[in-house]
């Protein structure tokens, strides 16, 4: 009675099925690389406020250009607003462009590790050295399943 009840409080596992790989790349990764694609790269953050500046200098400007202000004390203060945001806007654009292909780089460096694949035997050489030839599978490539144990 006391193995009934272990049986019912054990949650039964779903069928698991697993697809067979033709090759696993692993690749050294350091920790710092780690950090760097987790934080993210600072130049996202640029963008978001170049995009938020430039089309409030577009604003102020078309505002400055369209209508008539007769107080130059308010002229003075939408125009440099206007200039400021401007300038903001186009260096933080710049900081983006400069700095935005930073992840896509240490990506490219990690991939950049791996060393080529090693040369398969053509057919002729395998049966010139009475290695047996495992049969394609759909892609074209030998098909080898995992050792299993």
């Amino acid at each position: 009675m006391a193995a009934r009840r272990r049986n019912e409080r054990r949650p039964t596992r779903p069928p698991m099925r697993f697809a067979t790989f033709s090759e696993i790349n692993v690749y050294w990764v350091y920790e710092h690389e780690l950090d760097a694609l987790a934080n993210g790269s600072s130049a996202s953050l640029f963008l978001n406020f170049a995009l938020f500046l430039l089309p409030i200098s577009a604003t102020l400007l078309v505002t400055l250009l369209t209508t008539t202000i007769s107080s130059d004390r308010l002229f003075l203060g939408f125009l440099s607003v206007a200039i400021i945001t401007t300038l903001a806007g186009i260096l933080l654009l710049l900081l983006w462009w400069r700095g935005h292909k930073s992840s896509g780089d240490l990506l490219r460096a990690i991939k950049d590790r791996m060393p080529p694949p090693p040369a398969q035997p053509t057919s002729t050489e395998a049966e010139s050295s009475g290695e047996a030839i495992p049969p394609p599978n759909a892609e074209g490539q030998p098909d080898n399943p995992p050792a299993t144990s």
